[in-house]
C-alpha cells in the first residue's frame, strides 16, 4: 500500500472512531451542524412550528457579548416574526466548533412588511444540547446594523398598536 493510501486509510479510521465515540456518548448531538442549518431553513421557509422545534426551552441569545431577551414560549413567537419580516440567511462559512457547537458566518437580510430591507453581517457560535436543540446563539456583528433592524421593527409594531414603547425614535 503506498504512503498516500495508507494516510487516507488512517484518516478514515480516525474519523470513523471519532463518529463512533460520539454516537456512543448520549450527552452530545451527533450532527450539530445539520441541526442548526435545518433550523435556519425552517426560519427562511417561515415554518413556525419547525423553527420553534429547533430551539431548547432555555434558549439564550447574545449580541456582541450582551444578553438579548428573546421570549420563545411557543411557535407564536415565530408566527409573529414572520408576520412582520422575511429572513434570508446567506451562510458563507459553517464548521463544527467542538462537540456541541457550530461556527457560522452569514449575511442576514431582513425584509419588513413596510418595504424596508436591512442587511446584517454576523458571525455566530451556536451551541446545541444533546437533543440537537439550539441552547445558545452567541452572535457578533455591527451594532449599527442590529439597532437599525430592531428600531424599524419596534416602530412598525408601535404604529400598528402591537406594542407601546418609549424606545421608538
Amino acid at each position: 500500500m503506498n504512503k498516500m493510501l495508507k494516510g487516507l486509510f488512517m484518516i478514515s479510521t480516525v474519523s470513523l472512531l471519532h463518529v463512533e465515540t460520539l454516537a456512543a456518548e448520549p450527552n452530545f448531538c451527533l450532527f450539530p451542524t445539520k441541526a442548526v442549518l435545518e433550523t435556519l431553513t425552517c426560519i427562511e421557509t417561515e415554518s413556525a412550528d419547525c423553527a420553534y422545534a429547533g430551539y431548547a426551552p432555555d434558549f439564550i441569545k447574545r449580541h456582541n457579548g450582551e444578553l438579548v431577551t428573546v421570549n420563545m414560549s411557543g411557535p407564536e413567537y415565530w408566527r409573529g416574526a414572520f408576520a412582520v419580516a422575511d429572513f434570508d440567511l446567506d451562510v458563507n462559512h459553517v464548521r463544527r466548533a467542538g462537540l456541541k457547537a457550530v461556527s457560522l458566518r452569514y449575511v442576514e437580510t431582513v425584509s419588513l412588511v413596510t418595504g424596508q430591507r436591512f442587511q446584517q453581517h454576523e458571525h455566530a457560535l451556536v451551541t446545541v444540547d444533546k437533543d440537537c436543540k439550539i441552547i445558545e446563539w452567541d452572535q457578533y456583528g455591527d451594532n449599527k446594523e442590529q439597532l437599525a433592524v430592531d428600531q424599524a421593527v419596534l416602530t412598525y409594531l408601535n404604529a400598528v398598536g402591537a406594542v407601546q414603547s418609549d424606545l421608538v425614535q
